[in-house]
């Protein structure tokens, strides 16, 4: 079950965060928010992702949105038509950070799960992949029983 008006105000954290928790990010992404900032790149693939965007041969007029992100992918890419990809615009990635910055926060599975309109198994096996990467040190957010001495 999806509320699709949770899933439409999900934050787009950025390219370093999601790095951060392991998902993998786009090179043009990364190098991107290394030149840029995560703010531009955030702005930028919140009207862009996955969609074509022209890139022009000549430089773009100040001013203009997303002027800075044009001229770096023009000095960078060069001219012409370029795909941007989703990377952390994507809803799946998307879901990720809120779930992992919910569980940061100390909130419930089920909380979680209400709060951004996903399924409650959605959040936990987030949750446990998180812990297996040892982002969630605190025993209160692993999903193992600190008494069960299985592997």
């Amino acid at each position: 079950m999806t509320s699709s008006r949770a899933s439409n105000t999900l934050p787009i954290p950025s390219v370093s965060d999601c790095r951060a928790i392991g998902i993998p990010m786009p090179d043009l992404l990364v190098n991107m928010e290394d030149a840029l900032g995560a703010e531009l790149v955030r702005g930028f693939l919140t009207d862009w992702a996955g969609r074509q965007y022209s890139v022009r041969r000549t430089e773009t007029t100040a001013g203009r949105p997303h002027h800075e992100v044009s001229e770096w992918l023009r000095r960078e890419i060069g001219w012409g038509t370029l795909l941007i990809p989703m990377g952390p615009a994507s809803r799946s990635v998307r879901l990720r950070w809120a779930i992992y910055a919910r569980l940061r926060d100390g909130q419930s599975s089920a909380r979680i799960a209400r709060a951004i309109g996903c399924h409650s198994r959605t959040v936990t096996r987030n949750k446990k992949e998180f812990a297996r990467r040892g982002l969630l040190t605190d025993n209160q957010f692993t999903t193992k029983d600190p008494h069960d001495d299985r592997q």
